[in-house]
């Protein structure tokens, strides 16, 4: 029969779950950034601190992580990770009842993963499935599939990746000039190396190698001049310099080795600067 409950309120009772038992009220977005740099940040709101007793939570877990392994969607059954959810078939309510005759159906699949240590909770909903089947487990469940195993793809803390030693000599670094802070520390913690001191108190960096480390200096700004962008990436380039007010004509590609505007000149009535890559 159909449901009343709303795919979001379904979801937000599976995550409960998935957060032994703790439920929180769902959230578009943590914060806004720009460029690296937090402008706003929202707090989570639990709604409840306990639907159930941890006894109960846990017995909930392994019904649902059954549900995959020898259930109804055994057809979700990863190797990497695992999936716990439910499957749902429902008949579509017409005119406050149900009818003989042509009979729509609503299919789902709702539910968490790895189901170990829940990282992502995920609900996929399909309304009157036109194919012939309408089972949840074989319209809705290869979504969440899907969805599941692009994000377990992505995500390197859901799995442990293949071991690499990084030959952390000079000439083996980064060949980073300049770069924002954020993308630079993203850089250092994916080889496993520090960058040099003082870089919170820094947005934009030089970056020079040395002795294994990366050295950052400030890279000044200035706000009513142009700014240096040679040695930058395009994206970081036409942030600095449409920022300003200025209009980019972009050659080649690879990292700016040419701007046409002189580093440091004030910006005056020129809008038009054109930067080359290589």
């Amino acid at each position: 029969y159909e449901l009343r409950l709303t795919p979001l309120q379904l979801l937000t009772l599976y995550n409960a779950v998935a957060n032994d038992g703790k439920m929180v009220k769902p959230r578009l977005a943590t914060k806004i950034k720009d460029v690296g740099k937090t402008i706003d940040e929202f707090d989570k709101e639990v709604i409840d601190n306990r639907i159930a007793s941890q006894t109960n939570i846990q017995e909930l877990k392994a019904m649902l992580k059954g549900v995959v392994e020898k259930g109804t969607a055994q057809n979700l059954n990863a190797k990497s990770y695992q999936i716990a959810g439910k499957t749902g078939t429902a008949q579509i309510a017409k005119d406050g009842g149900y009818t003989e005759g042509k009979t729509k159906y609503q299919a789902s699949f709702v539910g968490f993963f790895p189901a170990e240590d829940p990282q992502y909770s995920c609900i996929v909903v399909v309304n009157n499935p036109t194919e012939g089947i309408y089972y949840g487990s074989w319209v809705a469940g290869p979504v969440f599939r899907e969805i599941s195993d692009k994000i377990y793809a992505n995500n390197l803390k859901m799995h442990q990746p293949f071991a690499k030693k990084y030959d952390l000599s000079n000439q083996h670094l980064p060949p980073l000039k300049k770069a924002h802070m954020s993308d630079l520390k993203d850089i250092c913690q994916m080889l496993d190396i520090a960058p040099s001191k003082n870089e919170e108190l820094i947005e934009w960096a030089n970056v020079k190698p040395a002795d294994s480390t990366l050295r950052v200096s400030n890279m000044e700004i200035g706000k009513e001049t142009t700014p240096d962008v040679r040695g930058m990436v395009l994206t970081d380039a036409l942030y600095l310099l449409e920022n300003r007010g200025l209009k980019v004509e972009v050659k080649g590609q690879g990292k700016v080795v040419y701007q046409s505007i002189r580093p440091g000149k004030p910006i005056g009535s020129k809008r038009q600067i054109t930067i080359r890559l290589k």
